[in-house]
């Protein structure tokens, strides 16, 4: 039987990681009784959880992201919370717009009226078939089928807080390049392992968000991954999200989240990430030309 020591390391380069980031990290958000560790690489200094889950399936159990929005939560997040998400311009009528994860669907039904084509990706079928009969758009689940019919197609791919769930993120950022057209371009929002604040609240960071969050890529990670499939990072940039302050302070108060406690954070929140947006960065990745 391969052991556990064989199978530390890295997802990029394959480093063996001898280097724990952090250990023994509980679930604080849904707790499921999943306690893992995170390592970082020694060569490319990816951040990332090891060993890697074969199934990751159990570690979303009733998980509120993958559930229709409240109109509450939903206007948040079209104005406090807007920042890290794309924000199609009045030209995207000619557009074809892949949101890669989508999640509950939300995004993609507020661009309904501007983007000309809309397609959803989640790798559940059961859950992609949900979204395709209540948004009344194509969400795929079979990244071969989505190949077959939209490669080389697509101007805007959207993961918004997705790469960091998937274990296998380098076949993630080459099915994205196959599908984008020359001139598109990838919009990524990803929680940030060095910022000020993860390293403040260590494993009670909300953007860690154990077990569930597998790596946190950065940019040069993302430029590794990317050149080897045609793709560069073209830009970067901190995005204002207070969330991960307010439920991190809810959780160090309380011992886990706590939703009442992390609605009252949220003023302080909102206050520190306008002045020092770090939690949160995003990334647009263009074809190499």
């Amino acid at each position: 039987m391969e052991s556990t020591l064989s199978k530390l390391s890295c997802l990029l380069c394959k480093t063996p990681l001898d280097a724990p980031w952090l250990t023994d990290c509980p679930d604080e958000y849904l707790g499921t009784p999943f306690r893992v560790t995170y390592y970082e690489c020694p060569n490319c200094k990816l951040v990332q959880q090891a060993p890697v889950p074969a199934d990751i399936a159990p570690f979303y159990p009733q998980y509120p992201q993958h559930k229709p929005r409240s109109s509450l939560l939903e206007l948040a997040r079209r104005t406090v919370l807007r920042s890290p998400y794309f924000q199609p311009p009045q030209t995207a009528r000619d557009w074809t717009l892949l949101d890669y994860g989508c999640g509950d669907g939300s995004y993609l039904s507020q661009w309904r009226s501007r983007v000309g084509r809309l397609l959803g990706f989640e790798p559940d079928a059961a859950h992609a078939a949900i979204l395709a009969d209540r948004l009344a758009l194509p969400v795929y689940s079979d990244s071969t089928q989505l190949i077959k019919d939209h490669a080389g197609s697509v101007d805007r791919i959207t993961a918004h807080f997705v790469l960091e769930h998937v274990t296998d993120i380098e076949g993630s950022i080459q099915l994205m390049s196959a599908l984008l057209s020359p001139d598109g371009r990838i919009h990524l929002a990803l929680p940030d392992i060095r910022s000020w604040e993860a390293r403040l609240f260590g494993r009670h960071w909300h953007g860690l968000d154990a077990p569930r969050h597998i790596c946190f890529p950065d940019r040069a990670a993302l430029d590794r991954i990317g050149r080897a499939h045609g793709l560069r990072v073209a830009t970067e940039r901190p995005a204002y999200f207070p969330n991960l302050l307010a439920a991190s302070l809810a959780t160090v108060l309380a011992g886990k989240y706590h939703h009442l406690l992390f609605l009252a954070m949220m003023p302080v929140g909102m206050l520190v990430a306008a002045c020092a947006p770090r939690s949160i960065r995003v990334y647009e990745m263009v074809k190499i030309r």
